[in-house]
């Protein structure tokens, strides 16, 4: 008799189980059928904007920096550093004569100013509100590379060419100075609102975000695509990257 109840008392409880599940699977559906959606703020899904941006040079070192504590070589190694955009930057006018910026500016041979791009807005056909939203900035033509920490020195004897060691000792520093490559730098894009956009390159622009030609000016359109009432526009905003390579 055990055993014919544990047997009943087992198919009750599997029944039950499984009345639970349809129910669960039926309600679930009725649920999505007459689903109703919050209305997306006009705060959200009206943004298209950039709130900064980026340039950055990038170099690829290979068996070119010493791990002291390792005594071997780095097989490989990137460093990125930042050359121009929203960013502040420090540039030394070592052109033997004066230098005049876009503005009218003189910087005099030898002297150091601070310099930060800017957020312009031009009227243009060519963007979806007549705007175009240009993002203009100096970019260093050399820059200074570091090492990820002092235990990594670069080491004189693996360069050739144009290149300059910060302060070596014996021959090894953890920072040097090489010419920028204007057709592999990094542009990056940093949006008000990241999860609401998207960023589309426009007529050959280079991905954001992964080593590119920037001797021309670029364009990228940013798109919202969260859901908006019927009837309302989508909001988009093409943006360009302008650059002037500091000599």
């Amino acid at each position: 008799m055990k055993c014919i109840d544990m047997k009943l008392n087992n198919l009750k409880t599997q029944l039950y189980i499984g009345i639970i599940a349809l129910g669960s699977v039926l309600g679930l559906s009725g649920c999505q059928g007459g689903l109703t959606y919050a209305d997306v703020p006009e705060t959200v899904y009206s943004e298209a904007g950039v709130s900064s941006f980026n340039i950055k040079a990038r170099e690829l070192f290979e068996n070119k920096m010493y791990g002291v504590n390792w005594d071997k070589w780095a097989d490989g190694y990137i460093a990125t550093v930042i050359i121009g955009g929203s960013s502040e930057i420090s540039w030394t006018n070592n052109t033997g004569s004066n230098y005049t910026l876009e503005d009218g500016t003189v910087v005099a041979n030898g002297a150091t100013v601070k310099l930060r791009g800017e957020k312009l807005e031009e009227e243009n056909a060519d963007g979806p509100d007549g705007k175009l939203y240009v993002l203009k900035t100096y970019a260093l033509s050399r820059a200074t590379f570091q090492t990820p920490n002092k235990g990594f020195l670069f080491d004189e004897s693996r360069f050739s060419g144009d290149f300059q060691l910060v302060d070596p000792v014996d021959g090894r520093s953890q920072k040097v100075i090489l010419p920028v490559r204007t057709n592999e730098l990094i542009g990056e894009l940093n949006l008000v609102d990241t999860y609401a956009c998207k960023v589309t390159p426009q007529d050959g622009a280079p991905t954001l975000g992964v080593p590119g030609d920037f001797t021309q000016s670029r364009r990228y359109l940013v798109e919202n695509t969260t859901r908006r009432p019927a009837g309302v526009p989508q909001a988009k905003r093409l943006y360009e990257i302008r650059i002037t390579f500091l000599p």
